[in-house]
């Protein structure tokens, strides 16, 4: 058994002269200095210190991290982190409030105008949309999601289901429904603004439901008997000047009727008119109301089938998976789906004026049915259905205010 150590331990000087690194990092410069004269071989090497007091270790931390908040803020808005003035030094200052009130202004510019356009152009080149989204961005000056036309149809879809169930009659086989725009002052076609409303037809009658897409709650609707129309328009509708440059997205037709039964979820107002007397005709013609409508251009086909599990309608440009109704409605328009599925299937999608031209052929068969249209029979002064321009472009820019077009002019020569 080896005896214990009792030499007595080293000293400081003894581990500083034993210590491997230390003496062989210091060894060269030593040995230079001695061999120079700057120190005698009798001195000894002073220990190395390394001295960083706190408020320069704050310094450098702040520093470090300012610097990485601007090059984080320069990968998604292409100027500095706001603020960084302080988190340098503690303490505002003149200059960084006016690098960040420059900074804010420069991502307003990218957010409003080319951060939109650069979107559109990447969604364009990577076939999420089509040139359709490219004369929409022209349009509104404005990106969508392609993602978000799926959304927007199933909305629309829950809709115009929930209208069914509360509206339709369960004896009532419902053959179509629709969202269109409509004004929001009745009996007239020129408005400014439009709203969404719900058109349900069934073989009796067109429902036209106000409803609320906000709290999903139906807020009401009038039913017009399909024998009391009296009269179809269907043509152009122009809502907006901008949007003149694609009348086939701009179309529209107006219903004329004579009575209507109007109920709404507090009260109830039934409004008949007697038209069996022979005397009652100058009555009816002065009582005609009318419902202006303008079909939404959807990139979906039919968005009043996606409502639960079955099918999968295909977006104008994007192939989504999107599940779809399996029975409630009928095909629509039959006379007009024959002559373009092929123009569909090839876009994917659906124009305002396509969506008008079967809802009017669903609209002259119920009314065939019920006796008060006969084609064979037509007047030729006052026929039963005309083609003619409900809003022109003109009409539209006399609906402007007073500095819209001076407004527009300005926003489009800073958009594009």
């Amino acid at each position: 058994m080896s005896e214990a150590d009792t030499s007595p331990p080293a000293t400081k000087q003894d581990k500083v002269s034993t210590a491997v690194a230390p003496s062989t990092a210091a060894a060269p410069p030593t040995g230079k200095q001695q061999d120079i004269g700057v120190l005698s071989r009798d001195n000894h090497v002073p220990a190395a210190k390394f001295v960083l007091t706190e408020k320069a270790l704050d310094d450098a931390l702040n520093d470090m991290w300012a610097n990485n908040a601007n090059a984080i803020s320069h990968c998604y808005s292409n100027t500095d982190a706001l603020k960084v003035d302080f988190t340098r030094t503690g303490k505002r200052s003149i200059f960084g409030m006016i690098n960040d009130a420059t900074n804010s202004v420069y991502r307003m510019v990218q957010g409003a105008v080319t951060d939109f356009f650069r979107q559109t152009v990447l969604d364009f080149t990577y076939g999420s949309i089509g040139l359709h989204g490219l004369e929409r961005y022209y349009d509104d000056l404005n990106s969508r999601d392609p993602s978000e036309s799926i959304r927007l149809a199933r909305v629309r879809a829950s809709a115009i289901e929930s209208c069914r169930r509360e509206v339709v009659p369960e004896s009532e086989e419902l053959l179509g429904g629709w969202t269109l725009c409509s004004p929001l002052q009745a009996n007239t076609v020129e408005a400014l603004k439009l709203e969404e409303k719900v058109a349900l037809l069934t073989p009796k009658a067109l429902y036209v439901c106000s409803y609320d897409f906000g709290s999903e709650k139906l807020n009401e609707f009038t039913k017009v008997l399909v024998g009391d129309i009296v009269g179809i328009q269907q043509g152009l509708y122009v809502t907006s000047p901008h949007e003149s440059s694609h009348p086939d997205d701009n179309w529209g037709f107006v219903v004329t009727y004579l009575n209507s039964v109007s109920r709404s979820n507090t009260t109830a107002s039934i409004k008949n008119i007697s038209t069996t007397a022979a005397a009652a005709t100058a009555a009816a013609e002065s009582a005609q109301r009318i419902f202006a409508f303008r079909a939404i251009s959807d990139d979906i086909d039919d968005p009043s089938a996606l409502a639960n599990t079955n099918t999968t309608p295909r977006s104008r440009h994007l192939h989504h998976t999107v599940k779809a109704t399996s029975g409630q409605t009928r095909a629509l328009g039959k006379n007009a789906e024959a002559d373009e599925d092929d123009d569909d299937e090839e876009e994917g999608g659906i124009s305002s004026k396509k969506r008008v031209a079967r809802i009017v052929d669903l609209l002259l068969e119920c009314c065939l049915d019920a006796g008060t249209y006969d084609p064979e029979e037509e007047d030729a002064d006052q026929p039963f259905l005309t083609h003619k321009t409900i809003q022109s472009l003109d009409e539209a820019k006399a609906m402007m205010p007073l500095f819209g077009p001076l407004i527009e002019g300005l926003k489009r020569r800073l958009w594009l």
